[in-house]
């Protein structure tokens, strides 16, 4: 995960974190801010620390949220209200630590470089962001070609099991509780613990394991096309490329569920193409 990331690049981020803190002073002091340059290059270096702070439970957010299955449209808006948060987060805690610790005339400044303060946490919210997603991106290209490497790709097919396939999935909504017949599921989206099954009436969360499903639906039905999705076969209109060498599930419904390159090679073989 980050951490791993961390220790292998830990002079690079250093590195990084200090450029940043003494650029932003700079740019602050050519402004004829009326502060001692170590004071603003403390005010710095604590929002970069705060900036670094919110990088790992960021990418855990982006990571476990399994915010890349979901539609683009989607996914901005999820990304607005991370920012959103992130950004009232670290301006909050960050004139909070000032308040204690810097005296009042320092602080009136500081108060007055609120509009600077907000431009520069947008700059560095963007910049993690990236960073999150091509990390999360590299990650998901390493898990497929580990599965690729094998014969049995690991976390994508169906497996064979000796229990009989489950024919029916009961969740709750509310206070009351549906039965869904597995041919009116379209697919299965993990959500952190529980599992989303969506249906051409509704999405339904079920406090179930991928693994459970994976293990216990008919494996002529249904193809587990990425770690985080299960889709029925006959819910599927059309396969579009994505980006380049990945490819995009059309449901019938109108979801579209980015495919893995192993999920691919098992959906071609599924459908005989």
């Amino acid at each position: 995960m980050l951490l791993d990331v961390i220790k292998n690049k830990l002079r690079l981020i250093l590195f990084g974190l200090a450029g940043f803190a003494i650029l932003q002073t700079l740019s602050l002091h050519t402004l004829v801010v009326p502060l001692p340059f170590l004071i603003l290059l403390l005010d710095t270096f604590i929002y970069c620390i705060l900036y670094f702070v919110i990088a790992v439970p960021l990418l855990n957010v982006i990571r476990f949220g399994n915010m890349n299955v979901l539609q683009l449209p989607v996914r901005v808006v999820n990304y607005v209200a991370l920012g959103v948060v992130t950004l009232g987060l670290t301006i909050g805690i960050g004139y909070s630590i000032e308040f204690l610790f810097f005296k009042e005339d320092y602080r009136t400044i500081f108060y007055a470089l609120i509009p600077v303060r907000f431009f520069s946490s947008v700059l560095a919210y963007l910049l993690i962001l990236l960073l999150c997603l091509k990390y999360e991106k590299e990650q998901e290209k390493n898990d497929e070609e580990k599965n690729d490497s094998s014969e049995e790709p690991e976390n994508t097919r169906i497996e064979p099991n000796n229990t009989s396939p489950i024919e029916r999935i009961a969740v709750k909504s509310g206070t009351k509780i549906h039965v869904v017949p597995i041919a009116e599921v379209i697919c299965l989206i993990a959500d952190g613990d529980y599992v989303q099954v969506v249906t051409e009436k509704g999405k339904f969360l079920k406090e179930q394991t991928m693994k459970y499903f994976e293990t216990h639906l008919p494996e002529n039905q249904f193809i587990r096309v990425h770690r985080s999705c299960i889709v029925n076969v006959e819910a599927i209109s059309r396969i579009e490329l994505y980006e380049k060498q990945s490819q995009q599930l059309m449901l019938k419904n109108g979801d579209k569920i980015k495919v893995s390159q192993a999920g691919y090679k098992l959906l071609r073989e599924k459908l005989s193409l």
